[in-house]
């Protein structure tokens, strides 16, 4: 070979080596970066398109072995056909860029090889006005091969020429340019038909967005011929509404030729950028959010940037004034990134105007469009630009918009609020079944802050896309939860005021709602926050609480009761303050084993309270506190021999005691008492409202008033004696057992009252029944007064009789018996 030949090939060579580079370099991590491009390549082929002309048609053919893309763009010309073949080495990339937002027919479409080692392609060129058809294959089979590929360019660029075709005019067919891929032909590791298949159903999401941001695509259809003929068809259309700055772009899409539904997206435009957010509309202005497609690129150049659904914003971001980074999958914003800076901010004021939108129009649904992480970024300086500029604006804005939907059934006028007023029940998304313990959370909330809490639908959507590392204080976790529930409430009374709850239902609530803390392993919450109720039906900690085992074999019912309130008026010291409400046993190992409260216990401390009384034994109340205490003593069901066990000091000090609280003249007054036999009849005299004066009156004049009882007797005649009182309050019993059933009558016969009746859950106290029976009947009854006695009158005062006491007045009047009730509140004025 002489020189000038040699000379002639170094050259060639030199003019091919550079594209064949250029080829290879992309080519060459086509395999590592299969995930990203088999999501990229129907977009890249859809740039080439829509950047020759407007109103353009493609069209996606898919068989077992080929995929065909066409189109019906305007004709080449012959340095953008060339360009495929030999990609312009001589411009660089903001020359590029400049030129299309992809890069057109140049390394962006190489990235479509991962269809096909072989791509056909055929198109027509216009050159000074005359038409050209053309073919050619692009042959990549060995793309780490230089060699091979500067072989191939030049083969390429042979058969470009060889096939030029003169044409008087274009051909009827309107689809003329189209890119063939034999996909059964891919490179190692790769399988052409999964890889055309992820990149349909990528394409069938993210279409809506594409229409919306390239007008110059008015129709797209993918036919797929494999098994049955499937066409698809997406046409786009704009949609009036009535709402200032808001666009709305329509994608009709049919299958087959039949409409099979209509995808609207929402558009705000902001000087060079526009955000897109994915609606349905509802009625007149007010439109649904919905969710966005899984895996979402978040940011669009006119199409999107595959690899950006991690992009910290709420919606899609477009503007074709992007300048994204080299492999199309981000931005950078560093200082010297302005443009990317400004078209930021820009969406960050369009998504304030969505906000806007969204509030003053009452669309639903906004937690489709309130995700938002704090910024990282490990340059500092981007990362105070972003968060000063874009993430605490839309914050706020998230913050304070009224967006948060609540409960239609709520009797309150706004039911609407911001995210600043509201609480979203939350559990770590490590454990197991969060979103379980989130819905446990949002009902045992609904029923105590219902118009803090976000819709039930929406609850857990709400809880998905917020991150409560920045809504920190919207975070309704157990402990929050246990805090907001023990808020200025420290009684069951005032719990089931506070909750609109009755007695039964609050308890049932504190104890599922302490079973769930314990299925948690949260315990710890039961000492940080009074959630326990106690036998004096207040709220406390769990640590002091004992297991109430206060029972004795033989022991009456309801006896284990009286001796607490022996105890309690005694010592001043109430044991049911200690004490784990009955209900609340059910809990299993609530209470450590070890921690409980006998019988004995509470004899001992009776006992020993009354071994150290220092007050004074002629008090009033004492003599009350000793007379139950005899009676209880002598009628409690237990054996004399336990009781001396129980009870050493007042089992040897009865007498003594009785004793103590007599003076010598009163103890004078008892053995003529005892003397006279009318011991009873005196007994019920001392228990009457009559005062000492009145009695001395009567002892005085013993004729008179045995004088005023035959006149009286002649009146009216009423004989409320033991018998009468028994055949009352048997009538009474058998009658409460008939209303309320008779598991939830409890006959005690206490002095401060004679029945109690049980809620449904057989451990609250419903009514406290004190039995008044008269021998006469009801005609008669202003004649017939009733008497309280002293036990009574302080039993009302008593935070656990409030609204519960009530006198049966029981009128026998011969055989016919009638039962009025008379509810008792004491009251200050």
């Amino acid at each position: 070979m002489n020189i000038q030949n040699k000379l002639k090939n170094l050259k060639d060579q030199k003019s091919y080596s550079i594209p064949a580079k250029r080829v290879m370099e992309h080519l060459k991590p086509i395999l590592s970066k299969s995930n990203d491009l088999r999501q990229r390549w129907m977009w890249e082929l859809l740039q080439n398109a829509s950047d020759l002309g407007d109103n353009v048609k493609a069209r996606f053919e898919i068989t077992p072995d080929k995929l065909k893309f066409s189109h019906n763009g305007k004709p080449f010309s012959l340095d953008e056909a060339y360009n495929l073949i030999m990609p312009d080495s001589t411009k660089d990339d903001e020359a590029t860029h400049k030129k299309s937002v992809i890069g057109q027919f140049g390394t962006g479409f190489i990235s479509t090889h991962i269809l096909s080692k072989i791509i056909k392609i055929e198109g027509i060129i216009e050159d000074d006005e005359q038409l050209y058809s053309f073919n050619f294959h692009l042959d990549r089979r060995q793309r780490n091969d230089k060699d091979f590929l500067i072989q191939s360019i030049k083969d390429a660029e042979a058969e470009y020429k060889e096939n030029l075709e003169k044409l008087d005019e274009l051909p009827e067919d309107e689809f003329q340019t189209s890119f063939t891929y034999s996909v059964d032909n891919t490179y190692s590791s790769l399988n052409g038909q999964e890889i055309v298949d992820d990149g349909i159903e990528s394409f069938k999401e993210l279409i809506p967005y594409v229409l919306t941001f390239r007008p110059q695509l008015t129709e797209i259809e993918v036919i797929d011929y494999r098994t049955t003929t499937t066409k698809l068809m997406f046409k786009r259309e704009e949609v009036e509404n009535d709402i200032e700055d808001l666009i709305i772009i329509q994608t009709i899409c049919h299958k087959n030729g039949k409409h099979i539904g209509n995808k609207l997206i929402g558009n705000i435009i902001d000087e060079e950028t526009e955000i897109a957010f994915p609606i349905k509309h509802i009625e007149a202005e007010t439109f649904q959010l919905l969710s966005f497609p899984d895996n979402c690129p978040l940011l669009f150049c006119a199409f999107p940037m595959v690899g950006t659904d991690d992009f910290n914003f709420p919606v899609v971001i477009h503007s074709e004034k992007f300048v994204p980074n080299r492999e199309r999958d981000g931005i950078e914003i560093s200082d010297y990134d302005t443009e990317n800076r400004d078209r930021l901010i820009e969406a960050k004021d369009a998504f304030l105007r969505l906000l806007g939108i969204i509030e003053e129009y009452d669309w639903t649904d906004a937690f489709n469009i309130s995700f938002l992480n704090n910024p990282k970024f490990n340059e500092y300086s981007i990362k105070n630009w972003f968060t000063n500029s874009i993430f605490k604006p839309i914050k706020e804005g998230l913050y304070k918009t009224k967006m948060v939907e609540l409960d239609q059934a709520l009797n309150i006028e706004n039911k609407r609020l911001s995210l600043s007023e509201v609480y979203i029940p939350y559990a770590d998304k490590r454990a197991k079944n969060y979103a379980e313990l989130a819905t446990d959370i949002y009902n045992f909330a609904f029923k105590t802050i219902p118009t803090l809490l976000p819709k039930r639908e929406h609850s857990l959507s709400w809880f998905e896309t917020l991150d409560f590392e920045i809504f920190t204080g919207e975070k309704l976790d157990l402990e929050e939860l246990s805090k907001k529930i023990c808020e200025d409430v420290d009684s069951l009374e005032k719990f089931c005021s506070a909750y609109s709850m009755n007695e039964t239902k609050a308890i049932k609530f504190l104890i599922d709602f302490i079973k769930l803390i314990i299925a948690q392993e949260e315990e710890k919450l039961l000492d940080k926050y009074k959630l326990i109720l106690n036998q004096s039906n207040q709220l406390c900690f769990l640590k002091g609480i004992q297991l109430d085992v206060i029972d004795h074999k033989g022991l009456k019912d309801g006896y284990d009761e009286k001796l607490k309130d022996i105890y309690y008026s005694l010592s001043n010291k109430e044991c049911r303050d200690v004490l784990l409400h009955k209900g609340f046993e059910q809990i299993d190992n609530l209470v450590d084993e070890d921690d409980i409260y006998e019988f004995k216990k509470l004899a001992k401390d009776t006992d020993e309270e009354l071994r150290n009384y220092e007050g004074n034994f002629q008090d009033e109340d004492f003599l009350l506190i000793l007379k139950d205490l005899f009676n209880w003593y002598t009628t409690c069901g237990i054996s004399e021999e336990t009781l001396i066990n129980l009870f050493p000091y007042f089992s040897l000090n009865k007498s003594q005691l009785y004793l103590n609280t007599k003076t010598p003249q009163e103890l004078e007054y008892a053995f003529d008492i005892e003397i006279s036999g009318k011991s009873e009849v005196l007994a019920k005299l001392a228990n009457s409202s009559l005062s000492d004066k009145d009695l001395e009156i009567i002892a005085d004049n013993p004729k008179l008033v045995s004088n005023f009882m035959e006149w009286l007797n002649s009146k009216q005649e009423d004989n409320p004696d033991e018998e009468l009182g028994n055949i009352g309050e048997e009538f009474l019993y058998h009658q409460l057992c008939q209303i309320f059933g008779e598991n939830r009558v409890l006959w005690e016969d206490k002095s401060e009252y004679d029945f109690r009746v049980l809620e449904k859950d057989l451990t609250t106290t419903k009514y406290f029944i004190d039995a008044k029976t008269t021998g006469k009947g009801i005609a008669n009854s202003d004649n017939i007064p009733f008497f309280m006695r002293t036990a009574q009158w302080s039993f009302l005062d008593k935070q656990q009789a409030g609204g519960k006491y009530i006198i049966a007045r029981i009128f026998k009047n011969g055989g016919a018996i009638d039962v009025k009730y008379l509810k008792l509140n004491k009251q200050s004025l």
